[in-house]
């Protein structure tokens, strides 16, 4: 199919699931670049072949507080998050082994001590992400714990290397993960999200569903198939995958969309079309388009 590259993650730990080294060793054999988010908790000796071939490793990282570590976590391997880069790097291999943050309410005023000791451990870069509130339950900061967060980054004394973090950029995007978009906005006329039109994207879930977007995984409203029982090629532009983009249109133009870095995309090519449509047929903004 001409895939170029796959990165393996989980609603949950992908390393959890018996051959999941084995899917990723087939992967790499193919000369398919691999990529891995993982908690770094069930790594191995056994292991270390199949990650030393891989484009990278983030490994999640919560806290430098043992307890806050378990709060989050519910385990007790506080000590794994940082043992990721001394057992996985090598002269040998070139994999970059990343941190990734999720930034909470019970660790939201780690931000420094995060970035320092993901620096002494090895990582090659610390990546924050504020938590996103995808099901609307109530599990993203809070505006005083958002605050802390800004007054850290600007008051750290040595500064935060910009090739190394996004602290920085969290507080240029207001402590947001996605730009800040009201898209509670309704269409009058057709329109469509163009990120999904593209076929771009596609999520294949552990139980082999396939969903077209990240917040849908797991709703049968919106799987397109399941790669377990017809495959892959037969499941994309199929009639299904048609009448799910259609209904996530539909949704989309309803201004029912959110926490997506599509609305972006889509506001600028809804701009730019009607730019266009105003233009000379033969005066093209943008080949692409």
């Amino acid at each position: 199919m001409g895939v170029e590259a796959v990165y393996c993650s989980g609603g949950g730990e992908p390393t959890t699931l018996k051959g999941w080294d084995t899917v990723c060793k087939q992967f790499q054999d193919s000369g398919v670049e691999v990529a891995l988010i993982s908690n770094g908790v069930n790594f191995h000796l056994a292991d270390v072949g199949v990650l030393r071939r891989m484009n990278y490793v983030a490994v999640s990282i919560y806290s430098t507080n043992r307890e806050q570590y378990e709060a989050i976590t519910g385990s007790r391997h506080y000590e794994r998050q940082w043992e990721a880069p001394s057992l996985i790097k090598s002269e040998d291999s070139a994999v970059v082994v990343g941190a990734r943050c999720v930034l909470n309410n019970i660790n939201y005023a780690e931000v420094v001590n995060l970035y320092e000791k993901s620096m002494s451990s090895g990582y090659d870069y610390l990546i924050f992400v504020p938590a996103v509130d995808y099901e609307g339950i109530g599990l993203g900061l809070t505006d005083s714990s958002r605050l802390f967060i800004e007054d850290a980054i600007r008051g750290y004394g040595k500064g935060f290397e910009a090739d190394f973090t996004n602290a920085a950029d969290l507080v240029q995007k207001k402590m947001s993960h996605y730009n800040t978009i009201d898209n509670n906005q309704t269409y009058s006329e057709a329109r469509r999200c163009y990120a999904l039109e593209m076929r771009s994207n596609a999520f294949i879930n552990y139980c082999g569903g396939v969903w077209l977007c990240q917040p849908d995984i797991g709703n049968e409203l919106f799987k397109i198939g399941d790669v377990n029982q017809q495959p892959f090629s037969d499941i994309w532009n199929s009639d299904r995958h048609l009448e799910v983009l259609s209904r996530l249109n539909e949704r989309y133009a309803a201004g029912e969309c959110y926490n997506c870095r599509s609305l972006a995309y889509n506001r600028v090519i809804d701009e730019s079309a009607s730019i266009q449509a105003d233009a000379e047929a033969e005066d093209i903004l943008d080949p692409f388009l």
